[in-house]
C-alpha cells in the first residue's frame, strides 16, 4: 500500500491534526533522490504562513506553527524529543513507517532546516498601558535594568519586545500564568513604591525557545 492510499484510508476515519499532515509530507519525502529537499517543501506547502500583524512583530516567523510541530536543534532536548516522538508515533500508526536511527537522523536534519531563524533571541518587556505615556518608559527602563544587571552578557544582539497590558491585575495574572515557566523562563517584575503606582512591569532574559516565545505571541505592542 503506497503512502498517498495509507493517507486516504486513515482520513477515513480521523480528522487530521497538525502532526498528522507533517507526518504525511514526511513520509511522500522518504526514499526521495533528494528527501530533505522535498520534505522541507511539502512541509511548507502543507502550513499556511502567520500573516497576523500582532503575532509577526512579536517575534513570530510566518511559518512559527510549523516549526512547533517538528520542532528545531535550538529547542530543549526535551520539546525537540517530545516533537519528534509524536512524528514517529504517527508515521508508525498511519504509514507503517518503524523508528530507526536513519529516521531520527531524518527528523533532526528538517528540524534544523525548517527555519533558519529559529535562533534569533528575543527579550520581552509588559508594561501597564494605564499608566502615562512616561511611565510606561520609566518603568520598562526600571525591568530591563534589573534583568541586564542579573545576567548582563545575554544582551549581546538581543531583540528588545515591548507590550503592554491592562493594569496592574493583568500584568499580576501574567507573573501568575509565567510561573508555570520559571525554570525555562528568567523574568524580574518591577514595583514602583513611589505615589503608591504599585506593581509596574516584568522583564525577561533573552528567549530563543519558539515555543516559550508564543507565550508572548498575542499581546499587544506598546503605543
Amino acid at each position: 500500500m503506497n503512502v498517498y492510499t495509507q493517507w486516504k484510508k486513515y482520513l477515513e476515519t480521523a480528522k487530521p491534526t497538525a502532526v498528522d499532515m507533517a507526518a504525511y509530507a514526511i513520509a511522500r519525502s522518504i526514499g526521495s533522490d533528494d528527501a530533505l529537499s522535498k520534505a522541507l517543501y511539502l512541509l511548507h506547502s502543507g502550513f499556511s504562513p502567520i500573516k497576523k500583524k500582532v503575532r509577526l512583530l512579536n517575534g513570530e516567523d510566518p511559518y512559527s506553527s510549523l516549526a512547533n510541530v517538528v520542532g528545531h536543534s535550538s529547542l530543549y532536548e526535551w520539546t525537540l524529543k517530545y516533537s519528534h516522538n509524536r512524528l514517529k508515533s504517527q508515521l508508525k500508526e498511519i504509514f507503517d513507517i518503524d523508528d530507526s536511527e536513519e529516521l531520527t537522523e531524518f527528523l533532526n536534519e528538517i528540524s534544523k532546516n525548517v527555519n533558519p531563524k529559529y535562533s534569533k533571541p528575543y527579550s520581552y518587556v509588559l508594561v501597564r498601558k494605564d499608566l502615562s505615556h512616561a511611565q510606561r518608559v520609566v518603568q520598562s527602563c526600571h525591568a530591563i535594568q534589573e534583568v541586564t544587571m542579573k545576567n548582563p552578557e545575554a544582551y549581546n544582539n538581543t531583540h528588545m519586545i515591548v507590550l503592554q497590558v491592562e493594569n496592574e491585575d493583568h500584568l499580576k495574572a501574567v507573573q501568575d500564568s509565567l510561573r508555570r515557566y520559571n525554570r525555562v523562563i528568567k523574568y524580574h517584575t518591577f514595583f514602583e513604591s513611589d505615589n503608591d503606582i504599585g506593581f509596574t512591569a516584568i522583564a525577561t532574559s533573552p528567549i530563543t525557545n519558539r515555543y516559550l516565545r508564543n507565550f508572548f505571541a498575542n499581546f499587544e505592542l506598546l503605543n
